[in-house]
């Protein structure tokens, strides 16, 4: 019953997110760096999407398929942007649950675990985020803390395809490589590989398609 509680709520919460900080597209960053590569990858147009993707042109990789849903019953841009975020939210509601259900495992109260789903879920950074466009910086967060608690659960190979989901949202999250290093008890170059390749898979098309723009952009992002 609690986690069912725990999942409501969080979907709740998230609902809230959307309905306050996903009310328009206009004149934010999603709309000078993500709606064009974007529109084009719905479009179909492979070629015009791996030129115009930005550094973070992966993030919108992994979160098309969820963006294309608008278009099935005519959706406009502001639907687009919606669907595109709701993957990030969904991560966090996940990640929310789950920090809640073991808090309860640990004998704490309902109220103390609907805080911490609470504060995973809605919370000044994720209404920040939104506001200006890059929903994906929520979803690299979440899969970061996700693969350091699969590494602490010595769990290698999932902690590996986690960071490098994470990485191939957007390259800042291999600030998350030490401590997934650091959280696992062994099999360390097995994760490495893992999360190498998971990167790869989603990345190497990027620099191959669009030439040396997409590495000069991800570079300039990086500083």
């Amino acid at each position: 019953r609690d986690r069912v509680l725990f999942v409501v709520l969080g979907v709740a919460a998230a609902l809230v997110v959307v309905w306050l900080s996903l009310g328009q597209w206009e004149w934010n960053d999603y709309d000078a760096e993500a709606r064009p590569a974007l529109d084009a990858l719905l479009a179909g147009h492979l070629a015009e999407f791996f030129k115009l993707a930005p550094a973070y042109g992966g993030s919108l990789l992994l979160r098309a398929p969820f963006a294309a849903v608008p278009k099935i019953w005519g959706g406009g841009e502001l639907a687009v942007f919606r669907a595109a975020a709701l993957p990030c939210l969904a991560a966090a509601v996940a990640l929310g649950a789950w920090l809640a259900a073991r808090v309860r495992e640990r004998g704490g109260s309902r109220f103390a675990a609907a805080l911490v789903l609470l504060l995973c879920v809605a919370n000044p950074i994720t209404f920040a985020a939104d506001r200006i466009g890059h929903p994906e910086e929520l979803l690299g967060a979440v899969l970061c803390v996700a693969a350091v608690l699969a590494a602490r659960s010595g769990r290698a190979a999932w902690a590996g395809l986690l960071l490098g989901l994470a990485v191939a949202n957007k390259a800042w999250a291999v600030v998350a490589v030490g401590p997934m290093l650091l959280a696992l008890p062994d099999r360390r170059v097995l994760a490495l590989i893992v999360s190498g390749a998971t990167a790869g898979v989603v990345l190497v098309p990027f620099v191959i398609l669009a030439g040396g723009s997409f590495a000069t952009t991800a570079a300039g992002a990086s500083h």
